[in-house]
């Protein structure tokens, strides 16, 4: 772990965290404990290591850390462009519970609540990645209750390409 935090060794960490929890239940499991807290923490001096953090939970899809990543769903280093912006390229957190799949669409849907606008656009694009029968329901769901009019209309798009 302490080379998951090292922004000289994160990358290598995490790569091997990744093959090492698909091979190992325990290795697995004991990331699934100690992934959270230091998630939940958000980025830190060297944004990479956090980023690499939500990559191995995403990639071992680590249900215990989807309250850590809702948290931070929006951390990111900014956003490029649409393409980037929906494929969730820029947003570590937001990928991950992607990656997660439908463990984390309660949480998500949590995010339809939030004032911010920026929170219910990330859970729209989040949904819509993991794109399962329960993500698409959730979105036919909030549809109706969505204030943001070009949000409602994202949401109309995605549901009619599908």
């Amino acid at each position: 772990m302490a080379q998951l935090q090292d922004p000289r060794t994160t990358d290598k960490a995490a790569k091997r965290l990744i093959d090492l929890g698909r091979l190992d239940p325990k290795a697995r499991s004991a990331l699934g404990r100690a992934l959270p807290p230091l998630i939940h923490q958000g980025p830190r001096e060297g944004f990479q290591a956090w980023a690499n953090e939500t990559k191995v939970a995403g990639e071992l899809q680590l249900a215990q850390a989807v309250p850590a990543l809702v948290k931070w769903i929006n951390a990111g280093e900014g956003v490029l462009d649409f393409g980037l912006q929906e494929n969730l390229g820029d947003k570590p957190a937001a990928r991950a519970l992607s990656k997660i799949g439908d463990p984390a669409i309660p949480a998500v849907i949590g995010l339809f609540t939030h004032p911010a606008a920026a929170d219910r656009w990330e859970a729209v694009y989040v949904l819509n990645k993991i794109g399962s029968r329960a993500a698409r329901a959730a979105l036919r769901s909030h549809l109706k209750r969505e204030p943001d009019p070009r949000l409602r209309e994202r949401i109309r798009t995605i549901l009619a390409s599908k």
